[in-house]
């Protein structure tokens, strides 16, 4: 048996300090939720039961919180790019794109990226490194994140928020 072969998830020390950090941030989310468990027949504290599926549920919560806080800077850096853009420039909104109306239904607004209101060549370098694209479902083409006119304010969501979040700001 040739012992020269190894996994390759685990070649690299970082990789490997990584996994373990994470499954040991959803252990102890896990227990902290679990503290405070009281039987309602014994008015006693209960010991909390640990499986697999509880262990990797509050890593998956975990990572649905990362993705979620990613977008949340990602809308900010957006904005900022275009106010940057407005203040600088001495150019209003308007002449980055035809943006349309927020309403109530999100899906009305224009999608960000080569499909909808391209903001990279009015914003790239200068404003922003890049267009910042969704961790789960972003491309160039729909990076994921939504632009509207609200009140004469510019509103950029991502529409892509997990857990039922509203990722949302305006200025």
């Amino acid at each position: 048996m040739d012992n020269t072969e190894t996994s390759t998830i685990f070649t690299k020390p970082l990789t490997i300090m990584l996994f373990v950090a994470v499954i040991a941030v959803g252990i102890t989310g896990y227990f902290i939720g679990l503290n405070s468990r009281v039987s309602p027949i014994s008015n006693t504290n209960v010991a909390p039961t640990i499986t697999p599926k509880s262990i990797f549920s509050g890593v998956t919560q975990d990572f649905t919180d990362a993705r979620n806080t990613q977008r949340q800077s990602d809308v900010r850096e957006i904005l900022s790019a275009i106010t940057q853009y407005v203040s600088e420039s001495g150019k209003s909104y308007s002449m980055l794109a035809t943006i349309p109306t927020c309403t109530i239904d999100i899906n009305q607004s224009a999608i960000i990226g080569t499909d909808g209101i391209d903001l990279e060549a009015e914003l790239v370098p200068i404003y922003i490194v890049s267009i910042p694209l969704d961790p789960n479902s972003g491309t160039s083409a729909n990076t994921g994140y939504r632009i509207c006119t609200t009140g004469g304010r510019i509103q950029i969501s991502a529409h892509d928020a997990e857990g039922g979040k509203v990722i949302s700001v305006k200025r």
